[in-house]
């Protein structure tokens, strides 16, 4: 049947509500109020989503009533059973929390309470019910990709003094656009280059294979390679190491699953044979490190090259160099990708790349052999520091994660402080729930006190208390318990799972088994491995990155399986390109939120693709 005028109005006005929700919340700030930022965006989502409810609810009754309506969703419906679950723990811990009114409409820091909670619901379920065609899918994404424009711009203003806005910081060494932090601005870009990679492949792969190329899929292409360039320059400019380890480890799910798709083409047209294996592994070892060779003679002789005309203390011959690398490895992997050279084992010389990747990134760190040298080396500087634990803002977040642990274990209750209708004080009545369900949202700042671990104070301002982790594993424990905890798991892993499935990498076989085992395995060794070394209160880094961990390896396995199956692969999703970007954003998100803050902006644009994934 067909719909009203008033089904369709409404619908009409859905979109709007979940395209602004995508668009002002990164975008908006407000330098007339006294918070500027978080609790202006949020108090701005919340009035959208509010609306969208309203329109929901207008348009229910009008379906109603003309006997057309359907929900769209049911329980069954991928990623809304761990929606919900989410929401009843998110009730329940705001009913026994240690501040039920912070909990329920946010602090005045951040505002991420309960209510905002329900606010980014909306945004899922509203796209999830409404999001129906390829145009509004493609509206969707591409408001995303547009939005981010403006945003990296205003942080290259910044960088070069040219904004005009008096900031309290220094936002020239450190860019903070339309977040006002830099770790921000950084998280939510990173959510915003994947999808912007995807259009550019998708541009590409339109021109090289279709007979008759649209006149406009150059300019498409060029304009997008324009704004995914501007995203990556802005995200430098942050400075952020974070966020630099959620892209790095989203690029690594790029590249890796694309890589197996061309291995899936392959597949498409012959099968693979258990004894071609060695023979594609060592063209694949050959290649990887042929090609790192090449990127690494080009970096040498650029280096050396530029230093001779410019000096030794220009910062110049490192960036000519790292460009020459990223230019090289590009070329020769362009060529045979375009080529359809090497489509069965490229994914193995990625292996390559990524173990020598692996290798210099813990080599530059505390503890590896360069770590003295990269501290003279300004281009290195900052990611040769992201696991310091003794000094700097990881001395700051060791402490932190030291209180929290304290904060989740089991421990005397905490004390109330008097009031009229106690004048003695209280003490906490919910004690021994806290650790299932913890002290509710928005809460860390008050009950952290007794445990403020009083190092801190010579790092931090001694009269401030911390109100997050920097660590979703840890704040997921603080404010939501053990309950919370299996939620915010069962939603990653949850997104990663269908992902995947639908791209065809979770077969129905023993693989869909391996995969959550692999990611259980992921969390339990990384754990084992990091508490011994770092702390018990590292366990909440541990997990996050094991469970990244698990997800590279099961695909790095299934490489490997397609020489057992005797089957073709089943055809690629009509959308797969879009899948890879969105779940290389969220892997990416996933990792950030784990070295600092899940924000508004973030929050938001998560949701909104996780709706627009079940969709498709």
């Amino acid at each position: 049947m067909n719909s009203t005028k008033l089904s369709l109005f409404c619908d009409k006005v859905l979109e709007i509500g979940w395209l602004l929700a995508v668009i002002i919340t990164p975008l908006f700030f407000n330098v007339y109020s006294s918070r500027v930022f978080e609790p202006d965006k949020l108090t701005t989502l919340r009035t959208i989503a509010l609306v969208m409810s309203a329109v929901w609810v207008v348009k229910f009754i009008e379906e109603r009533a003309s006997g057309r309506y359907e929900v769209g969703f049911t329980w069954r419906t991928p990623m809304v059973l761990p929606t919900l679950f989410m929401v009843v723990v998110y009730f329940l811990s705001t009913a026994l929390s240690v501040t039920p009114r912070v909990s329920l409409m946010g602090s005045y820091q951040r505002l991420q309470g309960t209510y905002t909670t329900l606010a980014y619901v909306v945004v899922f379920l509203i796209v999830l019910q409404g999001l129906r065609t390829r145009a509004q899918l493609e509206r969707l994404i591409t408001v995303v990709i547009l939005n981010s424009l403006p945003i990296s711009i205003y942080g290259l203003i910044q960088r070069n003094r040219l904004d005009p806005l008096p900031w309290g910081g220094d936002v020239t060494r450190r860019v903070a656009s339309n977040m006002g932090n830099a770790i921000f601005v950084a998280a939510y870009l990173i959510m915003a280059v994947f999808p912007t990679l995807a259009r550019i492949v998708s541009s590409f792969q339109a021109i090289l294979t279709e007979e008759e190329s649209d006149a406009t899929d150059i300019p498409r292409a060029s304009a997008y390679i324009f704004i995914f360039l501007i995203q990556l320059i802005a995200i430098f400019y942050t400075q952020s190491r974070g966020p630099l380890m959620g892209l790095l480890a989203g690029l690594g799910i790029w590249g890796f699953i694309g890589l197996l798709s061309l291995q899936q083409a392959v597949r498409q047209e012959q099968t693979l044979h258990r004894s071609e294996l060695v023979k594609d592994l060592g063209r694949g070892l050959a290649f990887g490190l042929g090609s790192l060779a090449a990127a690494g003679a080009t970096a040498v002789g650029l280096y050396f090259g530029t230093e001779a005309l410019v000096g030794p203390e220009s910062d110049l011959p490192q960036g000519i160099a790292a460009l020459g690398v990223v230019l090289v490895l590009l070329g020769l992997w362009l060529a045979f990708i375009v080529n359809r050279k090497g489509w069965r084992w490229l994914w193995i010389s990625a292996l390559v790349l990524g173990l020598a990747a692996s290798s210099g990134f813990f080599a530059i760190n505390p503890g590896g052999p360069l770590y003295d040298w990269s501290q003279h080396q300004p281009s290195l500087r900052r990611i040769s520091r992201v696991l310091e634990a003794g000094q700097g803002t990881g001395m700051v977040r060791n402490l932190i994660w030291q209180g929290a642990l304290d904060l989740i274990l089991p421990h005397e209750p905490i004390e109330y402080p008097p009031t009229q209708e106690h004048p003695e004080g209280q003490r906490d009545p919910y004690n021994a729930l806290r650790p299932l369900a913890g002290y509710g949202p928005e809460s860390m700042y008050v009950a952290y006190n007794k445990f403020y671990p009083p190092l801190l104070g010579h790092y931090e301002s001694r009269t401030a208390s911390p109100d997050r982790s920097h660590n979703e594993t840890m704040d997921s424990l603080v404010i939501t318990g053990l309950l919370g905890f299996v939620a915010y798991v069962w939603i990653f892993g949850g997104v990663f799972y269908f992902a995947l499935r639908w791209l065809g990498f979770l077969p129905a076989d023993r693989r869909r088994v391996l995969f959550f085992a692999l990611l259980g395995i992921g969390a339990a060794v990384t754990t084992a491995a990091v508490v011994p070394t770092l702390g018990v209160h590292f366990f909440g880094l541990a997990i996050p990155i094991g469970m990244a961990g698990g997800v590279f390896l099961y695909l790095m396995l299934y490489g490997f399986s397609a020489y057992w199956d005797t089957g073709k692969s089943q055809p690629p999703h009509p959308y797969a390109i879009f899948l890879t970007g969105i779940l290389s954003a969220v892997v990416a998100h996933f990792v950030e939120i784990n070295f600092g803050i899940a924000i508004a902006s973030t929050r938001t644009t998560f949701w909104a693709y996780v709706g627009a994934l079940v969709v498709v």
